[in-house]
Parts: C-alpha cells; structure tokens; sequence
C-alpha cells in the first residue's frame, strides 16, 4: 500500500497558489477600548494580520451553493500560511473586502498542512 507524502502535496499546493495566486493578509480587526456589558473598562485590541499567498477568487459549482451554508454570490480562495485563520476575517481582494465565513484545512495525522480553502463572502 502506497503511502500519502503529505509533505509533497503541501509544496505542490504551495507552488499552485504561488504560481496563480499573490501575496495577501487576513485580519482581524482590533477594538478601541470601552465597557463590556457588564460596566468593565475593556483594553483595546490592536489588529492581528497573518500574512500569506491567495488564489484568485473562485466561484463555488452551482450544485455546491444551497442558499443556506453557502450562498450564490460567495466565493472561496486557497490561502496559505503558517497560522491558522479565523472566522470573520477581512481579506481584500481586487479592493474589496471580504469576510471568512468558513474555511475547510486538509491536514495530515502529523499536522502538516496541505491546504486551506476559505469560504468569503462581500
């Protein structure tokens, strides 16, 4: 039985969104201070980036849009980095900015990461 070289397919990946993609960041926007909900002063939060390559925007298959999980007008990118993003990310793409909905990783046993598949949406 053959076994899967995880290690290859992550620089395969690598150099496909390199070739057709660009240099891009995710972030997470910080907050001024102020009070919580409960009358606590909050410190404020600076903006955390994580740099890394993106694919150009492409669009989901009409079977893969439900109108529910994932709507006509989003779009997905591969991006890759070393850290792990969030929900709710901003990435801006062609000046416009988009929001991670969901993003799906493939990742071996021993946690080397071939890809990352963002869901964004406008």
């Amino acid at each position: 039985m053959a076994i899967f070289d995880y290690t290859e397919a992550h620089a395969v990946a690598v150099e496909l969104i390199t070739f057709f993609g660009e240099a891009g960041s995710l972030v997470k926007k910080g907050n001024d201070s102020g009070v919580d909900e409960y009358g606590n002063t909050t410190a404020a939060t600076q903006d955390v980036t994580i740099p890394g390559l993106v694919t150009p925007l492409l669009e989901y298959e009409r079977f893969e849009v439900d109108e529910t999980n994932v709507l006509s007008t989003d779009s997905y990118v591969f991006f890759d980095s070393t850290e792990e993003p969030e929900i709710d990310m901003i990435i801006t793409i062609n000046s416009d900015e988009y929001r991670v909905i969901n993003f799906e990783a493939l990742t071996s046993v021993d946690n080397i990461n071939v890809y990352r598949q963002l869901q964004l949406r406008r």
